[in-house]
């Protein structure tokens, strides 16, 4: 994992994402009760014990922004839309959304949103 992210929600009670306030929560094996805003999202430079590349540390963060902007990864969609996962394979690559991240960053879609999350 190189990154992680709190997303919002449209339902009821499902804390997360750029506007989130601070609220109120209860303990949890993860997180002591108190008061906090879940508005916040973690990158790593490193993995398995190596430095990664910048490019790649900043693909994260956009990727990790788009979770706070409420994105869901675009593997969630390629069964009605896959043309917002094209695969590991194309020529342009995957776009930031996707699940994994790339080993170079060096196709067009790799900085590019996909439309998956755009109204039909």
């Amino acid at each position: 994992m190189l990154g992680m992210a709190w997303m919002p929600s449209v339902d009821e009670h499902i804390a997360g994402g750029l506007c989130e306030r601070y609220a109120h929560y209860d303990a949890t094996p993860s997180l002591p009760g108190g008061s906090y805003s879940l508005n916040t999202l973690v990158v790593t430079q490193r993995l398995r014990g190596a430095r990664l590349p910048d490019a790649v540390t900043s693909l994260t963060v956009t990727h990790e922004l788009g979770h706070s902007f409420g994105a869901d990864h675009d593997d969630a969609f390629t069964e009605d839309r896959p043309d917002c996962l094209p695969g590991a394979r194309s020529e342009h690559g995957n776009y930031v959304m996707a699940a994994t991240a790339p080993l170079r960053v060096n196709h067009a879609h790799n900085w590019m949103f996909s439309r998956s999350e755009a109204p039909s």
